[in-house]
């Protein structure tokens, strides 16, 4: 293990630039719907194959998991609670001339494309980085593993040139870990991810715009 993880380290920050490269190309080409849903795909891929592959190479300590049920109940409470202070903070931007403009791009960024689509795109991008920055890559830094993986995630995001998706970032992001190590369970930061991701591309435009 210890030969392992120097090694793993080097490969998860690896996957981190590529990954985040993927998301700038994405959203350079916002405009084009082929290139955007194809790096989108690309973006995805690259999270999940990288977390998938992490969590298989480089074991965790086992925590006892929360029973599924509770864990999933909570995991929404903390969804719908997170989703209100998001909705709220977009409401407070979108008021302000300079900043505005941020909060329509991060709900419309593919416009050229259908909502479904978009939709589709941002569950399964969202799923992704829970499951690599969530899931796996904490288990690379032998120390403040958590801070570690929320400064990547927020500095991945900062490849979009979104200030709201920025803001949203670290939040997203210690929720995320929170969750996990309250249940003990993956599961409960995918459904917040799914939930932001819903919020944000179907829920905000209808109540901020």
């Amino acid at each position: 293990m210890d030969y392992l993880k120097p090694n793993a380290l080097f490969l998860g920050l690896a996957i981190v630039f590529v990954g985040s490269f993927a998301l700038f190309l994405t959203f350079r080409f916002a405009d084009d719907p082929m290139a955007f849903v194809g790096l989108s795909a690309v973006t995805a891929a690259t999270w999940f194959v990288g977390g998938l592959f992490i969590r298989r190479r480089v074991p965790e300590n086992n925590v006892a998991p929360m029973q599924l049920r509770k864990s999933i109940k909570l995991a929404i409470v903390v969804t719908l609670f997170l989703n209100l202070v998001i909705l709220t903070g977009a409401w407070i931007l979108a008021k302000l001339p300079a900043l505005s403009g941020y909060v329509h791009s991060a709900s419309s960024t593919a416009e050229t494309i259908s909502l479904g689509l978009t939709l589709v795109i941002a569950l399964v991008t969202g799923w992704g980085e829970e499951i690599f920055f969530r899931g796996a890559l904490p288990r690379l830094f032998s120390r403040n593993p958590e801070l570690c993986s929320v400064v990547l995630y927020t500095l991945s995001t900062l490849v979009t040139g979104n200030l709201a998706l920025v803001i949203a970032a670290p939040m997203l992001a210690i929720t995320g870990h929170w969750l996990i190590r309250r249940t003990g369970r993956l599961s409960a930061a995918l459904i917040l991810h799914t939930g932001f991701s819903l919020i944000v591309v179907g829920l905000t435009p209808l109540i901020v715009f």
